[in-house]
């Protein structure tokens, strides 16, 4: 009898499965069960999304919200609402300004310097110009007067506010035309106005802002932790009398006093004005004199770009969804500025200095005048934070004269680093609540270790796996980082497709 070969699946030296029918490999169609389980999955899911555009979009409305400038004085009021801002284009029109005639005559001749979403910067004749643009980033504050509802950048009365107008006045190079300007610790006003645009420079729209500030040929910070760090190691490497590069030490001796006058001008603005920054950062922090370029003349620094100041209780502080969603910033906003002031401070030591490894050991352990008047501020502002400060302290209001104070006592100005305590002693210490403590007790492991690798688990692998100081100095860097992203609610409030929710411009009162 002949068997059906056709039939054998398998034989001595191979597996042949048996073949299926056309149609046998399509998948089954799910059960009931897991029907209900896709279906209730994705209504979570798009109910989950639908919440978070809801909650963006709210916490986006409350950035919007305008600034509130209160306790303004009849100068103030009439500096606000001063005449001449709008320029009428055309040589038919009368001229009331000639510095601006000029400036808008040799427009080809600008220079480009940057742009983002608030709008693009040019440079020309020693004057920094910024055009707005409302379209990406919408004004939040309205022109004051009863008479008008047209929308302004808070930027503009802020800086007036903070700055003061200065005028197209000639000349900076002066120790007494410097000391004029830059008094204040923020950058004055030379000319703010509403004019069309040109097609070479985004245009022909509808007129746009223009702000008008001096131009700082040093730049700012992070321009000149470079070139700092550049030139020491130029200076060690010359042939005829080479220099060791400056070590952090040596950076923080030579800029506190800087650093000390920012923390006066934050006092100012906090206490006088009523006004947080908000967006205090090295790309914000401009050098006015550097004795590395100006001789004996003594380091200045001013505060810019105050186009998120904003009053205290305004609603963007109490949005954790936008506020917080970065960095970890506090719910006050003074005590906020402090912090990111001290940050970025550290930061451009940081980058300044030879010895970063020796920084960052420093700074981890609390060693030296910068790492233990950092950590004091960090922990003073913490408790400021958490409501522990005595009732004359004033909360929130005085947190950059209690930073001052700080950074006083451990100054960095000696030329001794066993004895930097130039001012104040223990009993001073703990009149100002510094929390004073033996050499080497930092406060990282208070507020920033303990937080996924940074615990005993991780130092162990760090140790284990020899990447200490590379574990180290990203510890470092992400400690120090400033910033408020508004990515997220970008992405979950749909911003690119429905627009910032901004409501329609109206006269904020202003208070006396």
């Amino acid at each position: 009898m002949i068997k059906d070969k056709s039939r054998r699946t398998w034989s001595s030296f191979s597996f042949h499965p048996r073949r299926r029918a056309p149609g046998s490999w399509r998948l089954k169609p799910p059960s009931r069960l897991a029907s209900r389980l896709l279906a209730l999955v994705g209504f979570v899911a798009l109910f989950h999304l639908v919440d978070l555009h809801l909650h963006f979009r709210e916490a986006l409305r409350a950035k919007y919200l305008p600034t509130r400038f209160t306790l303004l004085s009849a100068e103030d009021e009439a500096l606000l609402s001063r005449p001449g801002w709008v320029h009428q284009d055309g040589p038919s029109q009368p001229t009331e300004n000639i510095d601006r005639e000029v400036l808008l005559a040799n427009r080809q001749e600008w220079r480009r310097l940057g742009g983002g979403r608030e709008g693009e910067a040019f440079v020309y004749d020693g004057s920094v110009i910024k055009i707005y643009n409302d379209g990406t980033s919408p004004f939040r504050n309205c022109f004051p007067g009863d008479a008008t509802s047209l929308p302004w950048p808070a930027e503009i009365p802020a800086t007036l506010l903070l700055g003061g107008f200065q005028g197209y006045q000639e000349g900076t190079d002066e120790d007494e035309d410097e000391a004029s300007m830059f008094r204040s610790g923020f950058m004055p006003v030379r000319d703010y106005f509403l004019a069309s645009v040109p097609a070479s420079h985004g245009g022909p729209t509808s007129p746009k802002w223009h702000l008008v500030t001096p131009f700082l040929s040093s730049g700012t910070l992070e321009t000149l932790a470079s070139r700092i760090r550049r030139e020491g190691e130029a200076n060690s490497q010359s042939p005829s009398s080479p220099s060791p590069p400056p070590s952090y030490r040596e950076v923080d001796r030579r800029y506190r006093p800087a650093f000390e006058g920012l923390l006066a001008a934050l006092e100012r603005m906090h206490e006088q004005r009523q006004l947080c920054h908000d967006d205090i950062k090295p790309e914000n922090i401009f050098v006015a004199s550097d004795p590395m370029q100006h001789g004996e003349r003594p380091a200045r620094w001013v505060l810019a770009d105050l186009g998120n100041a904003r009053h205290p209780d305004h609603a963007y502080h109490r949005s954790s969804a936008l506020w917080t969603a970065d960095t970890n910033q506090l719910r006050d906003c003074r005590a906020n500025d402090v912090v990111r002031l001290v940050k970025s401070y550290a930061a451009f030591v940081r980058a300044a200095c030879a010895d970063r490894a020796a920084f960052d050991a420093a700074f981890a352990e609390g060693v030296g005048p910068l790492s233990r008047m950092y950590w004091a501020v960090v922990a003073k502002m913490m408790d400021r934070e958490n409501g522990r400060f005595e009732k004359a302290d004033g909360g929130g209001v005085f947190a950059a004269r209690a930073a001052a104070h700080l950074s006083r006592f451990y100054s960095g100005s000696t030329e001794t680093d066993s004895d930097y305590r130039e001012y104040g002693d223990e009993e001073d210490a703990a009149r100002l609540g510094t929390g004073v403590e033996e050499e080497g007790s930092g406060r990282w492991s208070q507020h920033e270790r303990g937080k996924g690798s940074q615990g005993l688990l991780g130092q162990m692998l760090r140790s284990l796996t020899g990447f200490e100081e590379g574990a180290l100095r990203v510890e470092v860097s992400r400690a120090l980082r400033v910033g408020a992203s508004e990515r997220m609610g970008t992405v979950f409030g749909l911003s690119p497709l429905l627009g910032v929710p901004v409501s329609g411009c109206r006269v904020v009162k202003e208070e006396q």
